[in-house]
């Protein structure tokens, strides 16, 4: 239970998106059927459109990079701390009688929206005074500090994150503070 009650959806999608690098769009369309035994299949997004001035979300079979033609999106290794936040999830969800095919959705079942999961997000960071507050920079953060220190190849962080190699490599892929130690150490 958090300051938020017992189901704070949005705190867990945090979590999620540290460990995935996930983009918001991709994070809020996920659904359970895109869970495998070794895999999350990322393949759509959340994405918003204007109907009669207003603001309407809806669920797009193409991931950002694929830019309107579907290739069937990307995989993303089911790690067991991924697999152990995705089974609390379902947990809870099952304890609160809560039904969605999304995985990140409110007790009501509806996914939640791009919007209020940045917004959240942003808030949380700047509380822990943090500089940069966005989702974007759980993408390059796990991409520099994770995959690069685990020796994970350029092709390979490219196809985890949804980006060509020249893209990862250009914004993505970031020096480490300890830099000149590993250096030495070699």
């Amino acid at each position: 239970t958090t300051e938020w009650g017992e189901y704070y959806i949005n705190g867990y999608a945090v979590l999620f998106a540290i460990e995935t690098g996930v983009r918001a769009g991709e994070l809020c369309a996920l659904k359970w059927a895109d869970i495998t035994e070794n895999s999350i299949h990322i393949h759509a997004q959340q994405l918003t459109k204007r109907e009669s001035g207003k603001k309407v979300y809806y669920y797009d079979t193409c991931t950002k990079n694929e830019k309107g033609i579907s290739e069937d999106g990307r995989e993303f290794p089911l790690t067991r701390k991924i697999a152990g936040l995705l089974g609390e999830i379902k947990e809870l969800q099952t304890r609160l009688s809560i039904s969605s095919e999304f995985i990140f959705c409110h007790e009501d079942g509806e996914w939640i929206k791009t919007d209020a999961y940045e917004t959240f997000l942003r808030r949380l960071c700047q509380s822990k005074g943090f500089k940069v507050t966005n989702n974007h920079a759980l993408r390059m953060s796990l991409n520099s500090n994770v995959l690069i220190p685990m020796n994970v190849s350029v092709a390979d962080r490219a196809a985890m994150l949804g980006h060509s190699i020249q893209t990862n490599l250009a914004f993505y892929s970031f020096a480490r503070k300890d830099y000149l130690e590993n250096v030495r150490i070699a």
